[in-house]
């Protein structure tokens, strides 16, 4: 069954059910993005930044978080923070607190739409997210695996406005939900890095 699953060309993550992220074994579906070995490297440079002892009552926030993989990761490296995670779709919530239950770690997982953001109590020490970033366009050239079995909405932003989510994400950090030298980890299109780079600057 499984094999032909696979030869029907279904992710290997599907048809086991779960994947691995930062050592944490992550369990998915069609209702989230598989983890990405490149997403481990905004847990990892967020992970330089703070020095051992400084997570006591660091607040930190994963938008779109999906299956939970990364504020799950954040959690686990930083044992005394408070992480949250939110995201829009109710099914991605449930898979991300069935992983927060499994992994054994206290992260609140919510459903909250980046696009209009609710205000935080206090301001976050770090904001981290892999947000939707790829240009509609762009699903003609990519692998059917991902198109046909991977959500849309975790994946694709209209052509005309590709960085809608990192604009929303800005401006509400910017609204005093981050604090003053706190940080951003955002995972960027390579084409279009350096103009959210750009856009951080200059804000």
């Amino acid at each position: 069954m499984g094999a032909e699953r696979l030869n029907e060309g279904e992710p290997l993550q599907h048809v086991l059910g779960e994947s691995w992220f930062d050592g944490l074994r992550i369990k998915v579906n069609r209702s989230v993005l598989i983890p990405r070995p490149e997403t481990e490297e905004v847990v990892g440079a967020l992970y330089e930044r703070i020095q051992p002892g400084e997570d006591s009552n660091l607040l930190v926030v994963d938008w779109c978080t999906g299956s939970g993989c990364v504020a799950l990761a954040l959690k686990q490296r930083f044992p005394k923070s408070e992480v949250l995670g939110w995201d829009l779709s109710e099914e991605a919530i449930e898979v991300a607190q069935i992983n927060a239950r499994n992994c054994n770690l206290d992260v609140t997982f919510e459903v909250h739409d980046a696009l209009d953001a609710p205000r935080l109590v206090r301001p976050a020490d770090a904001v981290v997210s892999n947000p939707p970033y790829i240009p509609r366009s762009e699903a003609s050239s990519m692998h059917p695996r991902v198109t046909q079995h991977e959500p849309d909405m975790a994946l694709f932003v209209p052509d005309d406005d590709p960085l809608l989510f990192y604009r929303a994400l800005e401006a509400w950090c910017a609204s005093g939900n981050l604090r003053p030298g706190g940080w951003i980890g955002l995972e960027c299109h390579t084409r279009l890095a350096s103009e959210v780079a750009q856009m951080l600057v200059e804000h």
